[in-house]
């Protein structure tokens, strides 16, 4: 839902909207903070075929998913949402994917958890990776009652 409303828009911020909005937790160290990227799943039903079964089943979530990434900007507004994939494909596979890296300019900074082993996919574009110790999810939960 989100990718076909939502995808064929032109939601990807500047550096000089982001860091016009850019929350006072992130100055300084993450001033050139463009988005914080995370996978999301979806559950689905299994499908009939094995290679379906094999191309859609998770071993993180121990079921048959759709898998989507979704970027962020640091004050939460969506910046990006991919299409859907089977769930048996990695984080790093749909980063790859997507048309994300072209979005990217040079000294931008991603954030992302452990999960995204990404580095040598941005160092072509000059772009730093923060990984986070903690999930995303986690990350955006206690942002928001701060700002809240």
């Amino acid at each position: 839902f989100l990718y076909l409303m939502l995808g064929s828009l032109p939601i990807w911020p500047s550096r000089e909207q982001i860091k016009q909005y850019l929350p006072e937790v992130f100055k300084g160290e993450f001033e050139n903070i463009r988005c914080i990227i995370d996978c999301t799943e979806i559950k689905c039903q299994t499908p009939q075929g094995l290679e379906k079964q094999s191309e859609l089943y998770s071993e993180y979530k121990s079921h048959n998913t759709f898998k989507g990434l979704v970027g962020i900007s640091p004050n939460v507004w969506i910046t990006f949402v991919s299409s859907l994939y089977g769930g048996s494909i990695s984080d790093k596979e749909i980063v790859k994917s997507s048309s994300l890296i072209y979005l990217f300019e040079w000294n931008d900074l991603i954030m992302a958890d452990r999960g995204f082993d990404i580095k040598d996919l941005l160092a072509c574009k000059k772009v730093k990776l923060f990984v986070t110790l903690f999930s995303v999810q986690l990350f955006i939960f206690f942002f928001l009652e701060s700002v809240c």
